[in-house]
């Protein structure tokens, strides 16, 4: 399954993107995820970045990296 990090340069996310299929799983945040997670802060700009490398479906999520 491919993964879209918010540390991923814009190289590697066209990369992703340009080999996947069905989805792409980003990940929301990067670290240890916990109820004191702000999903507010950066998210939206990620996922921006995230399609503008890929047309296939998004799915944002947590993962430990």
């Amino acid at each position: 399954m491919p993964i879209m990090t918010p540390t991923n340069p814009p190289a590697r996310l066209a990369e992703i993107g340009g080999q996947a299929s069905g989805f792409v799983y980003c990940a929301a945040r990067k670290g240890v995820t916990g109820r004191k997670t702000d999903l507010s802060v950066g998210v939206p700009e990620f996922l921006r970045r995230c399609r503008g490398a890929t047309s296939v479906p998004l799915g944002l999520g947590f993962a430990d990296y």
